[in-house]
This record gives structure tokens, sequence and C-alpha cells, in this order.
């Protein structure tokens, strides 16, 4: 098992069409987001003006989950929605897609067949939070407040808008305690 804290001053942010975008962790490490060699990437974009168009990706298949404001997304011939707060919408890059209003998102792209699970959970001050996983990946982006993570008797404190990234083929359990009123971001991606 590997486990890598990544920080907000490790982050990559360019700019896209609509806003920014912050790089928060991208595998294998060395791939590049432009020249789609990677597995799998994760992302936190702003849509800062009021009708955007995303970015075609071929062969990447998306998961985008609202963090702050609302969006209508329109995928062209296929479907529209509103996503709201902490609502996840999964489309293929390759589609024609376009969205009304600004927010905050978080972004997760996969290729080669990866599979990703994508959800948010709030932990309340003083309480805990058991997570075991067997997947390949396993990370914990904390949205806002503190959190210790205990594994094989290893404590890890987990500071707001770090990433936590766990690598592991065996069973792990992680206890999650919340330091303060904690909102996290987890996303788990199989092979």
């Amino acid at each position: 098992m590997t486990i890598h804290l990544i920080r907000p001053k490790e982050y990559r942010t360019s700019l896209w069409s609509g806003g920014k975008t912050t790089e928060l962790f991208i595998y294998p490490q060395g791939s590049n987001y432009k020249s789609l060699d990677f597995d799998f990437r994760l992302s936190s974009a702003s849509v800062e003006i009021e009708n955007s168009t995303f970015t075609t990706l071929p062969k990447v298949l998306r998961k985008l989950m609202i963090l702050d404001g609302e969006i209508e997304i329109t995928h062209k011939n296929r479907y529209t929605k509103i996503l709201k707060k902490f609502d996840v919408d999964e489309f293929e890059g390759d589609w024609n897609t376009s969205s009304v209003g600004k927010c905050i998102d978080f972004n997760v792209m996969t290729r080669r067949g990866l599979k990703s699970e994508l959800y948010q959970k709030f932990i309340l001050k003083g309480k805990t939070h058991t997570i075991e996983f067997c997947d390949d990946f396993l990370v914990i982006y904390l949205l806002e407040g503190k959190l210790n993570i205990t594994f094989d008797n290893r404590v890890v404190p987990v500071k707001e808008k770090e990433v936590l990234v766990c690598e592991s083929k065996d069973k792990v359990s992680f206890l999650i305690e919340a330091q303060e009123e904690s909102s996290l971001v987890l996303v788990k991606i199989t092979r």
C-alpha cells in the first residue's frame, strides 16, 4: 500500500475556455492531461462564464460533481439536467457538452476501462467514519474541515483542500475522525 498526501501548493492550475482548472492528481505520475496519456485524472474547475462549452476528450469517461453553485448541463442530442451542490453527472468525454450557470466542480476522468465511484460525505466534529476498500485507489479530497485518518496504526492529519491518495490491491480499512466539522469528496478507482 502506498499513501500520498498532496497539498495545495503542489497542484497545477491552468485556464480553460470557461474559467480555471486545478489538477489535483494524475496517474500515472508524469502523465500529461493535454496528451491524454493518463489512466485517471482528478481536478477541480471553476465555471466563471454563464455559457460554457466543455473540452472534448475522446476515450475519456467523465464524472462531474458540483461543489458550489448550480449549472444546467446539456449533452447535445442526449439529455439536459440541472446539477446542484453535490449532484453528479457521468458522461463520455467526446460528447458535445455545454452548460449554463456558474459553479465550482470536481472532475474524475478515467481511461483504459477504469471504473470510478464519486460521492460526498459530511462528518460532524468528534465523529468517526470507517471506510473499507479493496479497490486500486481511494482518494479523499477535504473540502472543508480537518481530519485525522488512521490506518495500520498510523495517523495522517489532513487539512482543508488537501488530497490523500491510497493505492492498494489488498483490503484496507481507514478510520476517519473529524477534528472539525468536515466535508469530503471520496473517489474509488478500480481496474
